[in-house]
């Protein structure tokens, strides 16, 4: 059987997050705002909220003057309450005593978590595989001192380059960088 709640009975309301951000006057800032922090705290309180953290005032500089100030203080509260009693925060914030530029209340983000497991990595190589691989990569790009040596016994005319092309023993499928630019360079001498 299903209970049924009576009129006595309190209905629990759910809460939102929000953020509350204000914007102080610089003519009512005397550098203790722990006054004006309780005052907003007991606001929030009264209607409900249950505040998550604040932060600090601290000196802004204004996009645009806001009456004749071209900077003031901010800070941002962050709280839970019903989403009934948002507008009335905000008419008894702006009926306060308290000098405020600005005050607006919005949804606050969910921040992301931070996660504190270490992220994924590639697996680690064998030395061995390491260092075959780089012996391959050193096969396939020379030095420069050993590409030197070679242009030096270069051939001086085209039959005997020919003569020393037809020489060669094909590798299999490998053509190395040398033999490109031999190759360009003979095209290129044609042309």
């Amino acid at each position: 059987m299903i209970p049924y709640l009576s009129m006595s009975d309190t209905i629990i309301k759910p809460k939102k997050s929000y953020e509350l951000y204000m914007l102080l006057s610089p003519a009512s800032f005397d550098g203790d705002v722990s006054g004006v922090e309780e005052a907003v705290g007991k606001i929030l309180q009264k209607h409900g909220a249950q505040i998550e953290r604040s932060d600090r005032f601290t000196k802004k500089d204004l996009a645009y003057n806001i009456q004749k100030f071209g900077y003031a203080y901010a800070a941002s509260v962050y709280f839970f309450a019903p989403t009934e009693s948002i507008e009335e925060i905000t008419t008894e914030l702006n009926t306060s005593d308290i000098e405020f530029l600005r005050i607006l209340i919005t949804k606050a983000q969910k921040r992301p978590k931070i996660s504190t497991k270490p992220r994924r990595t590639k697996p680690k190589q064998n030395t061995e595989e390491m260092s075959k691989e780089k012996v391959a990569v050193t096969e396939a790009n020379p030095k420069k001192e050993e590409v030197a040596s070679k242009n030096t016994d270069e051939p001086n005319t085209k039959k005997e380059q020919n003569q020393k092309n037809e020489d060669k023993e094909p590798d299999g499928d490998k053509i190395t960088l040398d033999d490109i630019d031999k190759r360009l360079d003979e095209i290129m001498e044609q042309l």
